[in-house]
């Protein structure tokens, strides 16, 4: 029998002390109502939704837009929301303007394609790993969980990695939104910029096989504007480099808090990394604040009536906790089975990247399993983090012994 928990009207977002953690209030949402009503900036109130079979038919639900334009939305933040409304990438669309860009891109993101880049990525995935364990310590913020994704998205693109790390600096500004002596609109265009540039200068001859067929995709959707395409490559460099980064981090910091999977991961040769990294990525589900939606047209969810216009959270990371489909869902299991995480969301705005970010994840899995058999007892020295759109984790000092 199931413990019901009166609500009474949150603010949120809710902050956790621990980044690996859910804070508490989203299993009182979840015992509480199929939808709980929450306050967003200033006095806005919106509908949100943490029980798994929920978020998962919401995410594939034709009235829930994502178009931040709507008032209803429900951006955390007023500068969240004043950046997302600035935003004008496919990802902010709906259908069927989404669509087209979506189908474009697609092709050079899918498992096949991202299958001819597990070498490269693996032999990356290695010198960070080397680099990690090599003295015994290291930021693996520094060392691996950034520069991974990030030399993975220059390579992709053909982008020279000079000129990558120094776009990185606006990437993470823009990403994190600490600054408030810049504007977002600023940042997204220094990388906006650098992309028109390149396209002005040759057209995307030179960069990788990826770019070419990308240009050539996107001229057969009827998308040719330069500032277009420009915007489309700024956000396809930019989007798997924080998420990817966070969770490489997350990853990190919660095998060295868990010694079992630990030596698990690194001494059991039968265990299968590939559900190994479903279950990293169920766990650590770094975007928190996502998805966000504004209904279209009256509906229920659940048995919670919600009307048109009104801003919907629907928790991808209280979804992957749910007691309901999951036995133990704050417990590390890298052999979990069955694994109906929803962190790349189902639908029409599910996460285009997802095949490349597996890569990643597991190609760093693969690499500590071959080089830190003999480094097995792990502390966290320091671990400095904020939270925001995603979960930013921004140093993670560890010792490998």
């Amino acid at each position: 029998m199931n413990v019901v928990d009166s609500w009474e009207l949150r603010a949120w977002p809710f902050e956790s002390a621990d980044p690996l953690a859910l804070h508490e209030d989203y299993t009182k949402a979840r015992r509480s109502a199929d939808a709980a009503l929450v306050q967003v900036r200033n006095s806005a109130t919106a509908y949100l939704v943490t029980r798994h079979r929920l978020v998962a038919e919401l995410l594939g639900n034709p009235a829930l837009s994502a178009a931040p334009a709507h008032a209803g939305y429900p951006a955390p933040t007023s500068r969240s929301l004043a950046t997302k409304r600035g935003q004008q990438a496919f990802v902010r669309m709906d259908p069927p303007e989404h669509t087209g860009y979506r189908r474009a891109v697609q092709p050079s993101l899918g498992r096949h394609a991202v299958a001819r880049l597990a070498e490269v990525v693996g032999a990356i995935a290695r010198r960070c790993v080397e680099e990690t364990l090599r003295d015994g310590a290291a930021d693996v913020v520094t060392t691996l969980a950034e520069p991974l994704p990030l030399q993975t998205s220059a390579h992709w693109l053909g982008v020279p990695l000079r000129e990558a790390e120094e776009l990185l600096l606006p990437a993470k500004s823009w990403a994190s939104l600490t600054d408030d002596s810049v504007s977002p609109e600023q940042l997204q265009g220094v990388i906006e910029d650098y992309f028109a540039h390149r396209l002005t200068k040759n057209s995307g001859r030179g960069w990788s096989d990826t770019t070419s067929s990308l240009i050539e995709s996107l001229a057969a959707a009827g998308i040719i504007d330069r500032v277009a395409v420009a915007r489309t490559f700024g956000l396809l460099f930019t989007s798997g480099l924080f998420t990817t980064r966070n969770t490489l981090a997350l990853m990190m910091l919660a095998l060295a808090t868990d010694v079992e999977e630990l030596d698990r991961l690194l001494t059991d040769d039968t265990l299968d990394l590939r559900r190994a990294t479903e279950e990293i990525l169920r766990l650590t589900c770094v975007p928190r604040y996502s998805a966000l939606r504004t209904t279209t047209q009256d509906m229920q969810i659940g048995a919670v009536f919600v009307p048109a216009g009104s801003g919907v959270i629907a928790s991808i990371a209280a979804a992957n906790r749910d007691p309901e489909v999951f036995s133990d869902p704050d417990v590390l299991r890298l052999d979990r089975i069955p694994n109906r995480h929803l962190t790349f969301g189902p639908g029409t705005h599910g996460c285009i990247g997802s095949a490349l970010a597996r890569l990643e994840i597991r190609a760093t899995l693969e690499a500590l399993r071959a080089r830190a058999s003999a480094r097995a007892n792990w502390s966290v020295d320091h671990l400095g983090f904020h939270g925001g759109t995603t979960v930013t984790v921004d140093r993670l000092v560890m010792a490998f012994a």
